[in-house]
């Protein structure tokens, strides 16, 4: 999802770029544009195309194109908002488009009101999905009817369909129907499957965002062997975190018996200062009494 973010404002930006420099050439005609542009750098595969007000496709050398779901134009036009959709052009090479409204300009006689920035599949695959245990497992974007919008840049055998590709190579029907019935209704869950003469974990989620869903392939050996290694790291932590408590216990009972011992002695000598002064006050009251008992004798005498 950061990475579909971070991607959108790229083409946000680059958008907002060609529309400027458009603007600012004021180009009448399609040849304008195309020695304007020709030295754009955009990545291989991907395109930059031109929407008319009537909502037709028009490459930057003018020629007329057929986008598969017309909804995205449509949107365009209609609300004005920036989209992101996946599409094909005339039924053949796949797409994700970014498009964003710009202000009118006249080509060859044809108002143009938006521009459309045309990821190919390939590349939008290669910076989105995520590569996890050292590329032997599979990250997919797909369709909620299982069709792959995203694949790994390094992984190009699972086909169009999820379902499909996973039901002809090994799993079993009830395992993938049930993984359709889930993505259809935007649940979350997991499979354990046989794909490929191999055994693996199948993790997904609809709910990370709306219409696609998240699927995670991994095989259970790497599964077992990670699981494996990460039960022992955490035997480690916790045997390391208990060693360290004790430690700290052991210390703050040397720290209370040493601050028990202090208190005791400093007890011990205010109670052998008391116990002298007390003896000194009752031999100086004695000195006296006998002082003035010895005195007063002869007096009484006298």
């Amino acid at each position: 999802v950061d990475n579909i973010n971070t991607e959108k404002k790229l083409q946000t930006t680059a958008l907002h770029l060609y529309s400027h420099t458009i603007l600012k050439s004021n180009p009448n005609s399609f040849s304008d544009l195309e020695d304007l542009l020709n030295d754009s750098r955009i990545d291989e595969g991907d395109r930059i195309f031109l929407v008319a007000e009537d909502g037709a496709l028009y490459t930057l050398y003018g020629i007329r194109q057929n986008l598969s779901d017309n909804k995205l134009i449509q949107a365009l036009l209609a609300e004005g908002e920036s989209v992101f959709a996946y599409g094909q052009i005339n039924n053949a090479d796949e797409y994700w488009f970014y498009g964003e409204l710009m202000e009118e300009i006249i080509l060859d006689g044809i108002s143009i009101q938006a521009i459309l920035s045309a990821r190919s599949i390939q590349n939008f695959g290669a910076h989105m999905a995520t590569s996890i245990l050292n590329n032997e497992g599979f990250t997919y974007v797909t369709t909620k009817n299982g069709n792959v919008r995203i694949f790994p840049h390094y992984e190009n055998d699972m086909g169009y369909n999820l379902f499909n590709s996973l039901k002809g190579d090994g799993a079993s029907a009830e395992s993938v129907e049930k993984m359709r019935t889930d993505f259809e209704q935007g649940r979350d869950g997991q499979e354990f499957l046989s794909y490929g003469g191999d055994r693996w974990l199948v993790s997904y989620s609809g709910g990370i965002f709306d219409d696609w869903v998240v699927v995670v392939l991994m095989p259970m050996t790497i599964t077992a062997a990670d699981t494996y290694r990460m039960l022992n790291h955490t035997m480690l932590a916790v045997a390391l975190l208990v060693g360290s408590i004790l430690a700290l216990m052991l210390f703050l009972i040397n720290l209370f018996y040493r601050r028990e011992r202090v208190r005791e002695q400093a007890v011990q000598q205010e109670r052998l200062r008391l116990e002298v002064i007390n003896r000194t006050a009752e031999s100086k009251n004695q000195f006296l009494a006998k002082m003035s008992h010895d005195i007063r004798t002869p007096l009484n005498a006298i």
